[in-house]
């Protein structure tokens, strides 16, 4: 009976001990995962931002070098360059920030009826400078939404300039706005690279690049 009994605790133990080297090993995983993120996130925001000042600072030094022999159209350019840079670089900021603060879970909707037709318009055209964008909208004539107008705004914004970004520069880009009951949604179509097999299960990971993206 005692030899039963310690037979009993010695295997008790044994797959408690081994319990204990999984839930460590699974730890040391996270650990390591979370530091792989961290890493893949600051490389990818670096580079997201250094571009933009990158294109600043280069044209603000022609600018300053040769602005006196460019034509007017010529410093329209450049301005422009600037502008949309400048843009790129506080859209970042915000993507950083509403992500840090989902993440820590701050995050508060704040709805508010909306017009749609006039949102929409609005939105569109913060991001449209090329005139790529086309809207058809299947929904009333003049209907109003109860949502959070940043949040909304932020998504579209989003999901229409990386349309315009990854897909060629000629190409058109579609929004799709559609309604049934008490149900919204945008549909947004591009003729662009598209998103490989093996990334789609990270979609909605925080600054996930795809494989193919430059």
């Amino acid at each position: 009976e005692r030899f039963l009994t310690f037979v009993a605790e010695q295997t008790v133990l044994a797959i408690e001990r081994k319990k204990s080297e999984q839930e460590l090993r699974r730890a040391l995983e996270r650990e390591q995962e979370l530091g792989r993120m961290k890493s893949s996130f600051t490389s990818l925001v670096s580079h997201e931002f250094r571009t933009p000042l990158t294109v600043i600072l280069t044209n603000i030094q022609l600018m300053e070098k040769f602005g006196s022999n460019y034509s007017e159209k010529d410093k329209e350019i450049r301005y422009s360059r600037i502008y949309s840079s400048f843009k790129r670089v506080n859209d970042l900021l915000e993507d950083v920030l509403q992500a840090g603060k989902l993440q820590e879970g701050k995050f508060a909707l704040r709805k508010e009826e909306i017009p749609l037709s006039d949102f929409i318009r609005t939105n569109v055209d913060l991001v449209n400078e090329e005139e790529r964008i086309s809207v058809t909208a299947d929904v009333d004539e003049k209907p109003v939404i109860h949502t959070d107008r940043k949040l909304l705004a932020h998504i579209i914004t989003n999901l229409l300039s990386n349309a315009l970004k990854y897909s060629p520069k000629e190409s058109p880009v579609e929004l799709k706005v559609l309604s049934s009951q008490n149900e919204l949604s945008f549909q947004v179509k591009d003729k662009g690279i598209g998103i490989p097999k093996e990334d789609l299960d990270k979609v909605f990971e925080i600054f996930h690049r795809a494989g193919n993206a430059d």
